[in-house]
């Protein structure tokens, strides 16, 4: 029988193999957070619910239309 020799890679190619992934997604996590970190809102979005979002603001303590009715 004959033996066949065989090579591990060694630990350091290994290591900065994962060394490179992690900053190639590093990379990627950047450049896809960094655009939304604006300090400028251009579209609000839509309203799901106007009366809700746009409530009429109340007086504390001040008589309603309805309690003046009353």
């Amino acid at each position: 029988m004959k033996k066949i020799a065989t090579q591990a890679a060694p630990r350091g190619a290994d290591r900065r193999s994962i060394i490179s992934i992690f900053f190639f997604f590093l990379v990627i996590g950047t450049v896809t957070v960094l655009p939304g970190c604006d300090d400028i809102q251009r579209n609000p979005g839509r309203v799901y619910m106007p009366d809700m979002m746009y409530s009429r603001a109340y007086e504390t303590y001040a008589t309603t239309p309805e309690q003046k009715a009353a």
